[in-house]
This record gives structure tokens, sequence and C-alpha cells, in this order.
């Protein structure tokens, strides 16, 4: 059987040649990409506790989730300015940016010994080795030898392939010891994150902790509660809308001119930086669905909060581009209503969902490709892109192995729908699309990332993806 597995194996090696394809990442958003901003402010909207980064190296961080965000597995995707070719097209100029020797089929078993060594030899000193997978979930395992009892996958083939991912850890450890100079990294995941792979070294640190040089390379203000509209969130507690966090950008941009020689660069220098903005699900989750606190449901139908929400945003994004902002990414929505905390609160009439909200969120989604298209035409080298988030959550989500998409993997709290301080989750965290009764687990963001940097479907991302708009 290990034999099977290993000669089934698609095994990835990447040689990482250049340091990032942007200068700069900034960061615009709610909850969907904190990772700090709302620890100093009083609100409840703020994770300071276990279990909330259990699965993160750094542990309770302030991510709303048990590992990384969208942002921070942008911020790792960036780090070529093009794919890297496949060997057998690869040309002279090729070979200086790296390679791509990856086999559909191949396998490490051939005269199983030093290949990682003869890499080494061959040049190479940065090397990610990816881990093996969940072999036993995919369709021709689980066909050939059927699923374990009480699993969906054939589990004594993933515990072979544990053995060996844990033996893999250990060769990396002893190559970068005997070999002085290397620089061999394990990858968790075949799906890895957005700033490791644009070429962060770390992940891009919160407004409210971030100083010196740290602003170089760019500045998360995203909070967790805030939306386009101010008063979105507020009976949260303190929390910085879009509006201010556009403030805390002008103020960035005030330091930099004393950290960027000569000051008058400071704007050429933005114009090559990537900005996104994942905000608005509080608009409707912490504003229009809760007429108990917020009288919009009454002021306006669900099409006419849609518009006015546009006219604000429309706004505030031209602020961002006369600030020096040109390669901009507008996240959309997801399905609202689709999320643990609005199934709890609202009848779903037979259905999955509540799908009353989910039509009213897409009134908004669906005004945001001619938003794009309207500042694109009018902005001089403006290039806004939209991320179709409602296309990408689409499909059959078993097909990542993922069993549990209507409850949260950790024990919430009934006042706030946020994970319990201190609580056990879930243990199968990769098999749920819910952290909290809001926020996805790092697999969903992992998806998400990875499909606005490298669109799947042509409804991921209009007019480009990620990936492409850091290349022009």
């Amino acid at each position: 059987m290990l034999t099977v597995l290993f000669l089934t194996l698609q095994e990835f090696v990447v040689v990482l040649c250049e340091p990032k394809v942007v200068p700069c990442y900034f960061i615009f958003g709610d909850s969907l990409v904190d990772n700090g901003n709302n620890l100093f402010r009083e609100t409840t909207a703020k994770v300071n506790y276990m279990p909330y980064g259990i699965d993160f190296p750094d542990g309770p961080t302030g991510r709303f989730t048990n590992g990384r965000t969208i942002a921070d597995i942008t911020a790792e995707l960036l780090g070529f300015e093009e794919r890297i070719p496949p060997y057998v097209n690869a040309t002279n100029g090729d070979f200086l940016r790296g390679v791509n020797y990856g086999s559909g089929g191949c396998g490490i078993l051939h005269e199983t010994g030093r290949q990682l060594y003869k890499l080494y030899d061959y040049g190479a000193r940065k090397v990610a080795v990816s881990e093996l997978g969940k072999l036993g979930c995919v369709p021709q395992e689980v066909s050939a030898y059927g699923a374990s009892e009480g699993s969906l996958c054939v589990e004594t083939s993933n515990n072979l392939v544990q053995i060996f991912n844990a033996k893999l850890k250990l060769v990396i450890e002893e190559l970068n010891y005997n070999l002085g100079d290397a620089n061999f990294v394990y990858v968790s995941n075949v799906i890895t994150s957005y700033a490791q792979l644009l070429g962060f070294d770390k992940p891009i640190q919160p407004f409210a902790t971030a100083s010196g040089s740290d602003i170089l390379n760019g500045v998360n203000y995203a909070s967790g509660a805030s939306g386009i509209r101010d008063e979105s969130g507020m009976h949260l507690g303190d929390r910085i809308s879009l509006s201010g966090q556009l403030i805390n950008h002008a103020t960035t941009i005030s330091h930099l001119g004393r950290l960027i020689s000569p000051p008058n660069t400071v704007n050429n220098y933005l114009n090559k930086c990537l900005y996104t903005i994942n905000i608005g699900s509080n608009d409707y989750i912490n504003n229009y669905l809760l007429p108990r606190f917020y009288r919009t449901s009454v002021q306006f139908t669900p099409d006419q909060y849609a518009e006015a929400l546009i006219q604000q945003y429309t706004l505030q994004l031209r602020t961002l581009y006369n600030n020096g902002a040109r390669k901009i990414v507008i996240i959309g929505l997801g399905f609202i209503g689709c999320i643990p905390q609005e199934l709890a609160n609202f009848p779903t009439n037979g259905s999955s969902c509540v799908n009353s909200i989910n039509n009213n969120v897409q009134l908004f989604n669906n005004r945001l490709k001619p938003l794009i298209d309207n500042l694109n035409t009018n902005l001089p080298g403006a290039q806004f892109i939209y991320i179709n988030t409602t296309s990408i959550s689409s499909g059959d989500p078993s097909a990542i192995g993922i069993k549990t998409v209507n409850a949260p993997c950790c024990v919430v709290s009934s006042s706030n729908g946020q994970c319990g301080p201190n609580q056990v989750p879930c243990s199968d965290r990769q098999k749920f699309v819910f952290w909290d009764n809001f926020h996805p687990t790092e697999l969903l963001n992992q998806v998400t990332a990875t499909r606005a940097y490298n669109a799947t479907l042509p409804s991921d991302a209009y007019p480009t993806d990620i990936r492409h708009l850091v290349q022009q």
C-alpha cells in the first residue's frame, strides 16, 4: 500500500527566487481580515483568547478564525511576478527565475535516497517541500479500498501518509542542519497562504501596533464589526469604520514621507502597492438585519439600501485612489444567509439558508462589477478588480473534505456568537466551513484566497484575478 501511495503522488518542489512582486500590501476590512486592530478597543468584537488562533503559530492574535485569514494567505501568494513554467516549456530566461519540475503521477521512489541533496548540489538553496495530502480521501482510493467505518475516507491510507509526513519534517531539519546555507521549508498544505507567497516573511502588521519600517511592507487597518456605514456594529462597542480606516491610512502615508527619500516619491511607491478591501458584511449582519438597534431596514428597501451602500463605498474608494492607491481588490460579500448566526435568528422555510437575506445581499454584489467599470473608466491609471465570493463559495464542499456546513467548529457563546473563551473546539477543523457563528475556518480562507489570487472559474474574479493584477 505504501508503494502505491507514493507512486500516485504529485510532488511539487518550488525554488523561490524573487522576494515579492509588490513592495507593500495594505488591507482594509472587517473581522474577516482583522489581525489585531480591535484588541485595544472597548468592544465585544475582539478575540484575544483561545481557541482563536489555535492553528496559528503565534496563538490568539485577534484573528477571528482558527488560523490564517484571507489577507495572510494572499500575502503568501505574491512571491513571483508570473507563474513558474514547467520544465518542458522553459526557455533560457526562465531558468534564471525558476522552473517547475512537477509531473502528474510521478513519485519519490526512484532509488530512494538523496533527491533533495541532489537538488542542493545543483545550486538550490530556498526550497519548499510539500507534505502529502489526505490521499485516502481521493475518489480513486475510496473506490478501490472502501471508506473506513464512520469516515468518508480510507483512514488506513491517511495514517500511512501521516507517518511519511512526520518523517519528512525530520528530513527537512536534517538538511538544514547538515547543509549550512540551505533553507528547506516544510509546507503543511498543498494550498499555501497569501502573504508568504507574495514574498513577505511575516504577516502584515495591524495599524494598532505597526511602527517604524514595518509600514514600508504595508499595514492592516481592518477592524472587527466595522462597515461601510459609520454606525454599523456600534451596539458591539468601539470599532473602526472604513472611513476611519482611511483616516488611519492617511496617517501612515505621512509617516512614509519620513521613511522614503526623496519624500516626493511616496506616491509612486504607493502606486505599486496592492490594496484589498473586504467589508460590507456588518452593514447587513450588524445593521440592516438588526431592527432593534438600527432603523435602516425601515428607512430603505433592500434595493435602496444596496444603492446607498454603493454610493458611500464609491466615495471611500475614490479617497483611497486619491491617496495613491492604484491596484485595488474589492472582495464581494458571501452567502450571509447561510452563516450559523442567521440560521439561528431567521426562519429558513425549508431551505438550507435564509434565502431572503442572500437575495438582499446579492443586490449589493450585483452593483460591484458596474462600480469597478466606472472607477476604472473614470480614474486614470486605476486598476480595480472584483472578487466574487459567492462564485468561489458555490459547489460541493465535500469535494475538499468538508462535512459540516451549517454549524460552528467551536463552542459559541449565546450572547455574541463567538467562541467561548478557552472552550475546546472540534478536532476535525478541516471538515467545517465555519469556525464560529460568523467566520470561516482557515481551510475556507485558503480556498477563497487561492481562487482570488488565481481564479478557477471566469466568474471568480473580474476583470482579472490578483495574480494578473500584480503583474500589470
